[in-house]
């Protein structure tokens, strides 16, 4: 059976969750199906798209990923993947003109993982947003599943299509096997992409009345209009550290997790946060911004920050959060609940039992 996974920038994972997710569930599922991955070819030097990975088949299309150019990679993705492959596994929702489109003339099994709310976030204009959306309905009416990572999206999915949904969580099993080093200074950490809601300024804001500890902050500065301004207003804040992008260096990026003080997690759209996940797994307190997602992902063990005024209180109390079984309990949790085996075995079955189905 030919399974096609389509969405993501490609794998090796270098950009974020949905590459991660592709990575992980194609290698285990590849001892099963014959399975293929759309890849950006823009991503990739020719030695890495010439490198073998797990029996995976990756299909290089030449465009980019993201920006407007994702929806004509995801139609062509999805137009190779027609012709191809026997079941699709499609990404996020923001292509769901496409999937409908397909799903009439081809009529082949689709699996639509929706992510988080893309057409709740702030970065988009009215009119951006009112695409999502419709592009996110579409997805919900043509699909034959619908992957939800976070049972507060429950409330967003119409109840209609609830008899589509399945809950497919994140694996955190992925995370390099590396030594703590001690830092030259005491440090909270973030890891997020520069978008307006995932609080960052806020964060950044905080830091700069309390001097006790230096804030470190990974995200992709200068690919967004956002991230370029926070880099100018603040690079220049002698315990503010505003490092670029590592994704594609795992072992450094969880280097910086084990290291730090206190994780803080801004995201305020989404749901279960793939970066949120793996701070969890590194056995750090955990400081969440206060929404249901990240609620349910850290099983109420973190504690919560609604503004500046409440993250600074917590901080102020850091001593004693650091000093907390808070971490431990983390890790526990996400080891039990986030591992890829158990990702990729719902996926089979799910495969599996729609086959027998459609026989």
């Amino acid at each position: 059976m030919k399974i096609f996974i389509a969405g993501s920038s490609g794998i090796p994972a270098k950009y974020g969750g949905f590459e991660t997710f592709a990575e992980n569930v194609s290698i285990r599922m590849s001892k099963i199906f014959e399975v293929y991955v759309a890849c950006s070819k823009f991503l990739y030097t020719k030695i890495e798209r010439n490198t073998e990975l797990n029996y995976v088949k990756r299909l290089y299309i030449p465009l980019k990923a993201n920006g407007i150019q994702s929806l004509f990679y995801d139609f062509v993705s999805l137009l190779i993947a027609n012709v191809k492959t026997d079941f699709i596994i499609m990404l996020g929702a923001g292509s769901g003109f496409s999937v409908a489109f397909f799903k009439i003339i081809f009529k082949k099994t689709i699996i639509v993982h929706i992510d988080g709310l893309e057409w709740k976030r702030n970065k988009w204009n009215y009119f951006v947003k009112l695409f999502l959306k419709q592009n996110t309905w579409l997805c919900y009416r043509f699909s034959d599943f619908i992957i939800i990572d976070n049972k507060a999206l429950l409330d967003y999915v119409p109840l209609k299509f609830h008899y589509k949904l399945v809950e497919i969580g994140y694996g955190c099993d992925h995370l390099p096997e590396i030594t703590k080093i001690e830092p030259p200074y005491p440090y909270a950490l973030a890891i997020a992409r520069a978008e307006p809601e995932n609080n960052l300024q806020a964060i950044i804001e905080t830091f700069l009345s309390d001097n006790k500890i230096n804030l470190v902050i990974i995200s992709n500065w200068n690919d967004t209009a956002y991230g370029r301004s926070l880099k100018k207003l603040y690079s220049d804040q002698k315990n503010i550290k505003l490092i670029d992008a590592i994704y594609n260096d795992p072992k450094l990026l969880h280097q910086y997790r084990l290291s730090c003080k206190v994780y803080i997690h801004g995201h305020s759209a989404g749901g279960t946060n793939p970066s949120l996940v793996e701070a969890m797994a590194a056995g750090i307190p955990i400081i969440a911004y206060d929404n249901k997602f990240n609620r349910i992902t850290t099983n109420n063990i973190s504690i919560y920050f609604n503004n500046i005024f409440e993250l600074q209180t917590h901080l102020n109390n850091l001593d004693s959060i650091c000093n907390s079984k808070m971490g431990p309990s983390l890790k526990d949790y996400a080891l039990k609940n986030y591992q890829w085996e158990n990702v990729t075995s719902n996926l089979v079955k799910i495969i599996n039992n729609k086959n027998i189905d459609n026989r």
